[in-house]
């Protein structure tokens, strides 16, 4: 019986003619010893990517069994996670460590290595995309050889950090970390344009800062972090406070998502987020489809070639269908809003653009390529989607 693989929405199945489920680097070496360069080797986590990037007729990685801290150092504030540990296992285990990220994203049920290299990210003015917080990544390139690139390895280092997983098969991620720490979290609902009006207060004012729109209600609830007893509550005219809560970081930060969907979402100008959120509620209120909430993050701007935030400071912008409604003709519209901005698509969710189109809007597009040709001549870690992105 051939073994399947399909992602969390369900966008996304697959048939590959083989499945292998690595454990260790030399697992991975052994992949890529006995198919390359002759196919095509791509590589899976939680499958929490809404677009086609595990996609395959060969040879497909999937990392549910390469988990685990490999090593821990504390008097450094860092650790070496293996590349398929899910977030919520790795951050509970640092903290036993007494250590935790700086900075998480609103779901936690990712594997690390897809998180990092598709430009998973919070929010907050101080926080790039979570691949900011990597110190060295282990990859084993299509020559199979086992890498590990750091800072020091400039171009390199900084490509394979978003990725998706087109320059070789990650086994390690070291992370750069904090002692432990707890966060509160307050969630008020306001009018959607007082909170795009305040946004910069709220986030001048604390950790971190984000809402969502909700079409039905009309409503925002805004979401504002930072460490217990120092949080700043900004004037909101007309918020009302619905709940407070406070812990430790690492289960502050994420959220249930208990209802699936599929979603598109862009990084624009963060000068440019409120006209970019207040023409998606146009579109949205011209529509009787929508039921999901619009998503308001910030980021801080970074070097890293295919982050969406490279170079300037990004608000990211995220629309959403249930996963058993259409969504095409909703976010092609949606698109066509976020491109006007300036926008760059998220690597994981919903989008429709193409190399060309790409290698205008990144500024390193060609940096990166010519890293991806060095390491895999031959293509062996693109599947067909990523060749209409690449090549």
């Amino acid at each position: 019986m051939t073994e399947s693989w399909e992602n969390w929405s369900g966008s996304v199945s697959t048939e590959p003619a083989e499945i292998y489920h690595p454990e260790t680097a030399a697992d991975l070496v052994e992949v890529v010893d006995r198919h390359a360069p002759d196919a095509s080797i791509r590589a899976v986590g939680a499958g929490h990517s809404f677009t086609r990037l595990g996609e395959t007729d060969d040879v497909l990685a999937a990392t549910d069994r390469l988990t685990g801290v490999e090593s821990v150092d504390e008097d450094a504030g860092r650790a070496t996670v293996r590349a398929g540990t899910r977030l919520e296992e790795m951050n509970a285990a640092l903290a036993d460590h007494g250590l935790a990220m700086a900075n998480l994203g609103d779901i936690d049920q990712q594997r690390l290595a897809g998180a990092m290299l598709t430009g998973t990210h919070g929010t907050g003015r101080a926080f790039g995309v979570l691949a900011t917080q990597i110190a060295e990544l282990e990859l084993v390139t299509a020559a199979g050889e086992v890498r590990t690139l750091s800072p020091p390895d400039d171009d390199v280092f900084d490509a394979a950090r978003v990725s998706l997983g087109s320059l070789g098969l990650v086994s390690t991620i070291t992370l750069d970390l904090l002692p432990a720490y707890d966060l509160e979290v307050v969630h008020r609902l306001a009018d959607l344009d007082v909170a795009l009006e305040h946004f910069d207060d709220l986030l001048a004012s604390n950790r971190h800062a984000e809402f969502f729109w909700w079409p039905d209600d009309d409503v925002a609830e805004v979401k504002t972090i930072d460490a217990p007893g120092e949080a700043g509550h900004p004037e909101l005219p007309g918020a009302t406070v619905t709940e407070v809560d406070s812990g430790p970081s690492h289960e502050v930060f994420p959220s249930v998502r208990d209802v699936r969907f599929n979603e598109m979402e862009y990084g624009v100008p963060a000068e440019r987020g409120p006209a970019a959120v207040r023409e998606i509620r146009d579109l949205v209120a011209s529509r009787d489809d929508v039921e999901f909430p619009v998503e308001y993050r910030y980021v801080r701007g970074d070097g890293i070639p295919l982050s969406p935030a490279y170079g300037r400071d990004t608000v990211f912008v995220a629309v959403h269908k249930y996963h058993e409604k259409p969504y095409a003709d909703f976010f092609s519209a949606a698109e066509d809003v976020f491109r006007s901005y300036d926008g760059r698509p998220h690597w994981g969710k919903h989008h429709g653009l193409t190399s060309d189109e790409l290698s205008t809007i990144y500024p390193e597009w060609e940096t990166f390529q010519a890293v991806r040709e060095g390491l895999d001549p031959d293509g062996v870690f693109l599947n067909p989607y990523l060749r209409g992105l690449f090549v």
